[in-house]
């Protein structure tokens, strides 16, 4: 059986205030006690259980001053999500422009040890790369530890598509993000 979904919980006596952008929404309660003590209560977003703030003020002018200034915040926030999500397709783009044929990606990764692995650009399309695995030669630099260098054309995995969603990198896995080789050799280290 399926709970139904908790909905936003405002005193009976609050004057509830919504406010609504253009990706966000917020609601705010507000009510004067006998005491002259005012209490608020905001919620913004999806959120139905957790509200943002509980509070309560010596006046009705602070508590107003509180209320803007959060409403304020969070139009910034989601000014700043959307220009950050800009940014990041920018990059994306950017990115996907200077891919081509023949371009060598990396990816460097691990806990206690450092695995890298390289893969070759078979193609480009729209907004996926088309990549395949190749080997690499290692020259011992320390104990077990060491640089590798890319062996290009010489294939380890078979072709892999991937989408470049924000960035400059390609998300080959959960653990692994491939991005421009840009020739130096990469550390390597590994355990018996």
């Amino acid at each position: 059986m399926f709970k139904s979904k908790p909905e936003r919980s405002f005193d009976p006596k609050m004057e509830i205030r919504k406010f609504e952008f253009q990706h966000w929404s917020a609601e705010v309660g507000i009510m004067a006690l006998e005491n002259g003590r005012v209490v608020c209560k905001g919620y913004s977003g999806k959120r139905n259980y957790y509200h943002d703030f509980y509070y309560s003020f010596t006046s009705l002018e602070r508590a107003e001053s509180f209320i803007e200034n959060y409403i304020e915040s969070l139009k910034k926030k989601a000014e700043d999500k959307l220009n950050h999500a800009a940014s990041k397709k920018q990059r994306s783009n950017t990115f996907l422009e200077k891919l081509e044929k023949g371009m060598i990606l990396v990816t460097s990764w691990g806990y206690e040890q450092t695995n890298v692995e390289f893969f070759e650009v078979i193609q480009v399309k729209g907004c996926s790369v088309y990549l395949r695995e190749i080997s690499s030669d290692l020259s011992e630099t320390g104990f077990m530890s060491g640089n590798a260098l890319p062996r290009k054309g010489e294939y380890v995995g078979e072709i892999i598509k991937r989408v470049v969603r924000g960035g400059d990198y390609v998300k080959i896995s959960e653990s692994r993000s491939a991005h421009l080789w840009d020739g130096r050799a990469m550390y390597r280290s590994w355990y018996a």
